[in-house]
């Protein structure tokens, strides 16, 4: 019989949760791995996750973004980046990105760049994770996992600029954090 570890009064930790028996990777301040963690259990203090986010961009120049599913545990609902997901125990930042863009998109075998890092903070001052965002240029089909997103939508960056503009609370915050370096990478 496999260990689960369980607490109760933690909604994310029920044993139907895909995450329950995932090990992760902890990081220091300068995202370098101190630890493995099983994700379920609340991390300690001083420790940051790690993040593989990507940018999926097509041949109009538009980003690719889904729209979380509802039953997130994090920022539910929002528009956020292409794919992106904690990194397992043991992965690199930019293979983990690339499992996370297979399973949430179906895409496979892409060239990728890296577009920089982002450190994100929780809101009540605990540490939060490090993003490595990546860009990759595809133009689907997409084969979505729709446990994880509500749907695709394909934008204008100009269009996102507006829509950010106008209701920011729409969008995961660190996406906006990583939009804003995205373009401030590709001139936009």
């Amino acid at each position: 019989m496999t260990y689960k570890p369980y607490f109760p009064n933690l909604a994310r930790c029920a044993e139907n949760s895909p995450h329950f028996n995932e090990i992760i990777s902890l990081v220091n301040d300068q995202d370098e791995v101190v630890c493995s963690h099983w994700r379920a259990y609340p991390k300690p203090k001083g420790c940051y996750t790690q993040i593989g986010a990507t940018f999926v961009l097509n041949n109009e120049n538009q980003l690719v973004l889904q729209r979380s599913s509802k039953r997130k545990f994090k920022h539910p609902d929002k528009w956020t980046f292409s794919s992106g997901g904690h990194i397992s125990a043991g992965e690199t930042y930019e293979v983990g990105a690339l499992r996370e863009l297979k399973e949430e998109l179906g895409i496979d075998g892409v060239a990728h760049s890296e577009i920089g890092v982002i450190r994100a903070e929780k809101e009540n001052g605990q540490k939060g994770a490090f993003y490595h965002v990546f860009l990759v240029y595809h133009n689907g089909p997409y084969q979505i996992d729709t446990k994880e997103t509500q749907g695709l939508c394909s934008f204008d960056v100009s269009t996102l600029k507006e829509m950010i503009q106008k209701n920011a609370e729409e969008f995961n915050p660190t996406f906006l954090k990583a939009f804003h370096l995205f373009c401030e990478k590709m001139n936009f």
